[in-house]
Order: C-alpha cells, then structure tokens, then sequence
C-alpha cells in the first residue's frame, strides 16, 4: 500500500510539474501558479531596497527552474523508492545497502534528470530500467 501511493504520489508531482513549466513555457500569456508565487514573493522582498529590485526578474527565473528540478528529482524519487534496493545494482553488481533509501534514489534520480548518470547505482528490473528513461 505505501509503495504504491508512494509511486502514485511521485507521478501526481511530476504531472504537476511538467504542467507548469508547459504553461510557462508555450503559454506566454500565462503563467504558472509556482512561478507568479515566486516572482511576487521575491519582488515584495526585493522592494524594500531599490538597489536590489532589477535583480528580481534574473533572480526569479533562476529560482523557477530550481524548484521544477527539485520537484522532478522528488517525484521521481518517489517513483524509484519502493523499487530500491532489490531492482537496483552498484556498479561492480552488488545488490546495494538497505539503509538510507530516500536519499539514495533522491541522488540517484538527481544524477539521471540532471547527467546521463554515473553507473555507480543501475537500474536492474525492467520496470526500473522503464522509470529510469527520464
């Protein structure tokens, strides 16, 4: 039951999140709800010292495109976690430890969406190997 509300979680926030950089994206007469929150917060913030206030549109995009990886790096996460450890291998071909699964497919889902990946952690299963072609 966790794993599969787990995996059905990870898929709602990369959904959500490839919505929302679609909607910035190819819709440029809207917006998405993340980055108008953003932008205001860090404009409101900004304000205070004019000096700082052209910083806030470069600033901002910076930021959106930081959290739309960090929610695709947590929603595949999700997706690789009741998969790991046992359809995983190292890259000498152990079955790698059990202990701190999250933020071992965290950095593993990280390196994928952000490398080609650097084979020290192999997806093995086929149902792995699916999720991992990001």
């Amino acid at each position: 039951m966790t794993a599969a509300f787990m995996t059905i979680a990870g898929l709602a926030i990369i959904a959500a999140t490839i919505c929302e950089v679609f909607s910035d994206l190819f819709r440029p007469g809207r917006s998405g709800a993340l980055s108008d929150w953003i932008g205001r917060r860090l404009f409101q913030l900004l304000r205070r010292w004019r000096r700082a206030t052209p910083l806030a549109g470069p600033t901002t995009i910076l930021l959106v495109i930081a959290a739309w990886v960090l929610l695709l790096v947590v929603g595949f996460a999700l997706v690789y976690s009741p998969l790991y450890p046992l359809d995983f291998r190292t890259s000498i071909g152990e079955v790698p430890p059990h202990t701190a699964r999250f933020v071992t497919v965290f950095y593993f889902s990280f390196e994928t969406l952000i490398t080609l990946g650097y084979g020290d952690l192999v997806p093995q299963s086929t149902v792995s190997r699916m999720h991992h072609v990001q």
